[in-house]
């Protein structure tokens, strides 16, 4: 009691409680198509590959051809296998004509795939899009033996030139050991923006590998058993073209996808990460691509995205 009044208690003041949130890493969906036309240019094994049509509006009207060849290799006498795969239609593979120890020399190209088709007969000029490679070991499990070299260079040799296989005369270098029921695959890739330049279609049939800024895919195997069925080959080119004004094909053109450089520049960074080989199965090489196209994609090509729909808004 305080002068005969009752002491009023107030209430103390309750604690803020602070409430903590744990922070989620929130990401922007990567549109399917962006991620769709990404993996069409970088995956030559894809579904996507074979309509894939570069982000450079340059050439107006195009069409999309896709050439697939598949046969298997023998090795020689001495248990080896050389051949040479080109972006170029005029030059697309080479085999060796002999081998000695590990220096091969080269015999007449292979193009017969490439005579009589679309591009070639209606096509006025034509660029790359991708190309890939994909060998499988047929050896039986007590058969296999030996191992597999993958190099790359961006220089061709042509008959009667020769190649020392050696890591010191190429870009790159992969090699594996030949194990039974093992697959591996390989893509090609521009060694310059000028690598999806168009180039006359009139140069097919030649024997001379016309520079066109891809690199070449030199593929060796030795220890293998000799004179024997060994690999098997299967290689995928994928071209986009102008038809001649005057075929009958050249109103099923489409306009090309508008000019994206952001877009050019996931198409190298999705590119330059891939090994010189891949060992797996297609499933395999199909997650890489897949992941890197996303992490291009978030890198170079949505926040770019993101910050000109903002702008449009204001």
């Amino acid at each position: 009691m305080t002068n005969g009044k009752k002491a009023i208690k107030r209430a103390k003041p309750k604690a803020t409680k602070v409430v903590r949130r744990q922070l989620r890493d929130v990401r922007l969906p990567v549109p399917t198509d962006h991620e769709e036309r990404l993996i069409g240019l970088t995956d030559p094994f894809s579904p996507q590959a074979a309509e894939a049509r570069y982000p450079d509006q340059g050439a107006g009207r195009t069409l999309t051809f896709q050439q697939r060849y598949s046969t298997p290799l023998s090795s020689d006498a001495a248990g080896k296998i050389g051949f040479i795969v080109s972006a170029k239609p005029n030059y697309p593979l080479a085999y060796a004509s002999s081998i000695a120890g590990s220096v091969i020399s080269w015999g007449a190209a292979y193009s017969g795939n490439f005579s009589t088709n679309l591009l070639n007969t209606y096509g006025l000029e034509y660029r790359p899009t991708s190309v890939g490679v994909r060998i499988a070991n047929s050896l039986s499990a007590t058969n296999s033996s030996g191992y597999i070299v993958f190099a790359k260079s961006g220089s061709i040799e042509l008959s009667p030139g020769t190649t020392t296989m050696n890591p010191s005369n190429f870009s790159s270098w992969d090699m594996h050991p030949m194990a039974h029921g093992e697959e591996w695959h390989s893509q090609l890739k521009p060694r310059s923006a000028n690598g999806y330049t168009m180039g006359s279609v009139s140069a097919f049939g030649t024997t001379t590998a016309s520079e066109n800024s891809w690199e070449y895919l030199y593929v060796y195997c030795s220890g293998l058993p000799a004179s024997t069925d060994s690999i098997v080959l299967e290689v995928f080119w994928n071209y986009e073209y102008i038809a001649k004004e005057d075929s009958p094909i050249a109103m099923l053109a489409t306009r090309q996808p508008v000019l994206d450089v952001n877009m050019q520049t996931a198409i190298n960074a999705v590119q330059s990460s891939h090994p010189t080989s891949h060992k797996g199965t297609r499933d395999k090489i199909q997650g890489f691509v897949k992941r890197e196209a996303k992490k291009a994609l978030l890198k170079h090509v949505l926040p770019f995205a993101a910050k000109k729909a903002t702008q449009l808004l204001l």
